[in-house]
């Protein structure tokens, strides 16, 4: 962590030099033990070790001002996808009303269970047929079902809605990087790398 944003911009907020510093004061102390096991284990244990409780809010998780997000570091892999804010559709103009009707409508049986756990795309669709299409002539990201050969919407999110979400969860972004390694079958993480990100527009 000594040699963080050295190529970048220096952070200039005192919050953002006040993170910084707790961060290089957890990265010293080395290997720091899971707080949960599965993929949510490096950010909660991060957010453990900073003393934040876990946010699903929209408002950053540090004082309101800066959003951590944590990752592993992949060596060399693909990066892993990280989830910038979640946000839900304007049910007025979707063609379903609701997470529930989308499930009914979408979803798969699997252990007696009716689920929908999938990654939509904007250029092929996937399993299930959905797909996102952006339609600039109303500033809309829709969601749709291919079906025969033809587009059918599903649910639609204005994108100014979009951007103020990003706007108000990530005006200032550290993103957190960790090692991962296993002792005795439990997580362990070295949190050693961060960006840092403002003003996305």
């Amino acid at each position: 962590l000594n040699k963080l944003l050295n190529k970048s911009r220096q952070p200039t907020s005192e919050i953002a030099l006040e993170l910084l510093d707790k961060l290089k004061k957890i990265a010293r102390k080395g290997w720091h033990k899971t707080v949960t096991p599965g993929p949510t284990g490096v950010g909660m244990t991060g957010e453990h070790l900073l003393g934040l409780r876990p946010n699903s809010k929209k408002n950053p998780d540090y004082k309101g001002v800066i959003e951590c997000k944590f990752s592993r570091n992949n060596f060399g892999r693909p990066p892993s996808r990280t989830t910038l804010f979640g946000q839900v559709p304007n049910w007025e103009l979707s063609s379903l009303k609701s997470s529930r009707q989308i499930l009914a409508t979408y979803g798969y049986m699997r252990g007696g269970i009716k689920l929908l756990r999938c990654t939509v795309q904007a250029d092929i669709p996937n399993p299930q047929g959905l797909l996102f299409k952006v339609i600039d002539s109303t500033d809309e990201l829709h969601e749709c079902a291919l079906l025969d050969n033809e587009l059918i919407n599903v649910a639609v999110w204005e994108f100014n809605s979009l951007r103020q979400a990003l706007l108000d969860k990530h005006m200032e972004t550290f993103f957190i990087a960790a090692k991962s390694k296993t002792v005795n079958g439990v997580e362990h993480f070295q949190y050693f790398k961060v960006k840092h990100g403002s003003s996305p527009f």
